[in-house]
């Protein structure tokens, strides 16, 4: 949790770790939204169904999410910098 929080790059891949939670994650966002690491871009997880760690809706009820706006926003996100993490 200690190396998210200092993070400062701009893409985050969480996959499948045992030291980051929801609440971390709900850490990590609010600490970005204050002014923390200004070069995030992205923050990608990749977890399992089985997984206990990350409970989306704990992280979404916490945050005010809107609807996806097509006049605002495209459809498709292209990050090319993933292929490298895969």
């Amino acid at each position: 949790m200690n190396h998210l929080m200092n993070f400062n790059g701009k893409t985050v891949v969480n996959k499948r770790t045992r030291f980051i939670n929801s609440y971390g994650v709900i850490d990590f966002l609010n600490n970005w939204m204050k002014g923390g690491n200004p070069n995030l871009e992205m923050m990608l997880i990749v977890e399992t169904l089985s997984s206990i760690a990350f409970d989306p809706a704990i992280i979404q009820k916490n945050f005010n999410f809107k609807p996806w706006d097509p006049k605002k926003r495209g459809s498709r996100f292209t990050y090319t910098a993933l292929s490298t993490c895969f």
